[in-house]
């Protein structure tokens, strides 16, 4: 019995032993969780990636023979050659201009000037026999030119459908979608159908400011090229040309 009382002692002590230490090391975990829920710095937001813009020149029979080395010397990175018009004219000097552009260096594209009485497939068509070598992995997307002061008679429903008809058919064959090329007054009276939204516009302005005036279809996603210029001088081309700006 003597023993007894020293061994419960003992396992008193310990126990007292174990408790302090619990004890003492209840402020670390408590340090532990205040460090955890510190708040975390917060993240820089990521500013708008600003497009690049490049310039080109669009041209047509009516801007005579092209030097277009001396073009591309000039720092122009593209160019845009007119093809065809309605369901049967070629532009005399495309084949010439569509080489000569590639020949430069320069990055090319056909655009094709819609004639509003002419059915809008047989125009699409007629577009495609003449572009044969079109290359997605080389060349601009296809561009449908819309302007004029009138529809030929035609209701604005039925001007619309043949649009689409020839957009959807140059889409299909050459699998892009095409560009339209329009000017802000044109667009606001006759392209108000939400089907064109999907296309980037091209659009026609001539103006000192900064920025073109789009038309409302267009007020979201913006342009993608402006023709801000119709009486350029550019070196390579005899008169005036018509200037653009594109953004990638």
């Amino acid at each position: 019995m003597k023993h007894l009382l020293p061994l419960f002692c003992i396992s008193l002590l310990f126990g007292a032993c174990q408790n302090a230490t619990t004890t003492e090391s209840k402020p670390e975990k408590k340090q532990d969780q205040t460090e955890a829920a510190a708040p975390k710095p917060p993240k820089e937001e990521k500013k708008p990636v600003e497009p690049i813009i490049t310039t080109g020149i669009d041209v047509s029979h009516f801007n005579g023979t092209v030097n277009w080395d001396e073009v591309d010397a000039e720092k122009y990175a593209f160019a845009y050659a007119k093809a065809t018009e309605g369901e049967a004219f070629v532009d005399p000097d495309f084949v010439k201009n569509w080489e000569g552009i590639k020949q430069s260096g320069m990055k090319r594209g056909a655009y094709h000037f819609y004639v509003a009485q002419d059915n809008g497939k047989t125009q699409a068509q007629h577009f495609l026999s003449v572009v044969k070598d079109w290359d997605e992995s080389t060349d601009l997307a296809p561009v449908i030119d819309l302007e004029g002061s009138s529809i030929g008679g035609m209701t604005v429903e039925d001007y619309q459908n043949n649009v689409l008809s020839w957009l959807n058919t140059v889409e299909e064959k050459l699998g892009v979608a095409p560009v339209i090329y329009t000017d802000n007054p044109f667009a606001t009276q006759f392209l108000n159908n939400e089907a064109f939204a999907k296309y980037k516009l091209w659009i026609a302005q001539y103006t000192d400011a900064k920025e073109p005036e789009v038309p409302a279809l267009w007020k979201e996603k913006g342009w993608y090229m402006w023709q801000h210029e119709s009486k350029g001088d550019v070196k390579g081309v005899e008169g005036s040309v018509d200037e653009d700006y594109m953004k990638s």
